[in-house]
């Protein structure tokens, strides 16, 4: 009788690096990988060098991820996820994180994110407590001593600053656009201030009294008149069931404010139409200045105005 040996087959084509020694780390890669995809989802796509490490990600293993194109570096020791958009949020998120602990969004990113101003420069402002050292390319990292609990918010997963507190952190020209816009958008009222020393006590009292302008073309006329030493009109004031930009409403006088673009659409036009007719039947005299009168013909400004004023009296 004749014994012949059978070799086992084994269980993975030889060359295959599916061994069993190599079995549970790739499988460990796999679970660490899928760990730092759900703690970066949750951060829009961000995540930092110490949170690397808590998953089990060496220095060399960040590295790896960087050269292979898994992660882009952002800023020192913060990191993005290979297809997350790098928007504002993702920025601003990124610049709290680089920055450290008590890192807030502040000023102008926060006016932005907030709502209440046009999109300024392409740079990140940050508010640390004072005495953190902070440097970053791209940021710029404002300190402060009077930065309080309640002075902070989040926004969605971004430290930031309250509505509040931004306004009052913004340069005096970016004020009255983010006071108005927030007022229009109810995140607070005029009393938010009006108790408040300065420009912004100033401007909480003067929209109190005679109303809130609703775009940039309003503050300018407003304004302007003031130049002209003609007394201040009431911002979007109410005849019947139609709204007026500015008004004299005890002389009867209503100033429609027509914008660099044209009111397109037949529901708009028709509301202009009906508006018009409506303040004719009601008695006002009605007047219309253009952005170009607001902004290159004051002179023209102030004799319409002035005129009507004068005749109306």
């Amino acid at each position: 009788m004749v014994l012949v040996a059978v070799r086992p087959k084994p269980s993975h084509p030889v060359g295959s690096r599916c061994d069993d020694q190599h079995l549970p780390q790739k499988a460990g890669k796999m679970h660490v990988l899928k760990v730092v995809h759900r703690l970066a989802d949750r951060q829009l796509g961000l995540i930092t060098r110490a949170q690397l490490h808590g998953c089990g990600v060496t220095d060399s293993g960040i590295r790896h991820l960087i050269e292979t194109g898994a992660l882009v570096r952002v800023h020192r020791a913060v990191y993005r996820l290979a297809g997350a958009s790098p928007s504002l949020e993702c920025r601003a998120l990124a610049a709290c994180m680089a920055c450290g602990e008590g890192a807030v969004t502040s000023v102008g990113t926060a006016g932005t994110l907030w709502r209440l101003i046009e999109p300024s420069s392409g740079l990140i402002e940050v508010t640390v407590p004072r005495g953190r050292r902070a440097a970053h390319r791209g940021i710029v990292v404002h300190t402060s001593v009077s930065l309080t609990r309640s002075d902070i918010t989040q926004l969605g997963r971004i430290p930031i600053t309250t509505v509040k507190r931004t306004i009052e952190d913004l340069p005096r020209h970016l004020k009255e656009e983010a006071f108005d816009t927030a007022v229009r958008d109810r995140r607070l009222t005029p009393h938010a201030f009006v108790d408040a020393s300065g420009y912004l006590g100033q401007l909480a009292k003067d929209r109190l009294g005679l109303g809130v302008p609703h775009w940039k073309i309003e503050r300018k006329a407003v304004k302007l008149l003031a130049a002209c030493g003609l007394p201040a009109p009431v911002r979007q004031h109410w005849v019947g069931e139609f709204r007026v930009d500015l008004a004299y409403p005890d002389l009867m006088i209503a100033i429609e404010l027509k914008g660099s673009a044209a009111h397109w659409g037949r529901v708009r036009f028709q509301y202009d139409i009906d508006r018009s007719n409506a303040l004719k039947l009601a008695g006002w005299d009605e007047y219309t200045l253009t952005w170009w009168d607001v902004t290159e013909r004051p002179n023209h400004v102030a004799t319409v105005i002035g005129t009507a004023l004068t005749q109306a009296r």
